[in-house]
């Protein structure tokens, strides 16, 4: 792999997995990581993006992990919901996402 994103921070959205195994966001994050990203692995299970930290953090890379739901508007992804901390101060790059819907009611409102 190359480093096509180096120095870059991806916040990938739905960064964990709802079944054992990869998801579209787990293999994005992973793939941004190799590529030379930082990842900011948002997901509304946290215990799964921590998975994802972990094959990150193990193949060397840098990952920091928050807990949202960005099926609710009101979670402020953006703005005053993601800690500067977790960012680390470093402009966001791009973002991705990663994440399902389970029902259709949300996206109909």
């Amino acid at each position: 792999m190359g480093n096509r994103v180096e120095g870059k921070v991806a916040l990938v959205a739905g960064a964990g997995s709802i079944a054992p195994g990869w998801s579209n966001g787990r293999a994005a994050s992973v793939l941004y990581a190799r590529e030379g990203a930082k990842v900011f692995a948002a997901d509304i299970r946290l215990e799964t993006a921590q998975e994802t930290k972990e094959i990150i953090d193990g193949e060397g890379g840098e990952c920091t992990t928050f807990q949202v739901d960005v099926s609710n508007a009101g979670a402020r992804v953006c703005g005053g919901g993601l800690p500067a901390k977790g960012l680390r101060l470093f402009e966001v790059g791009f973002l991705a996402s990663g994440n399902g819907c389970s029902g259709w009611q949300g996206l109909l409102e």
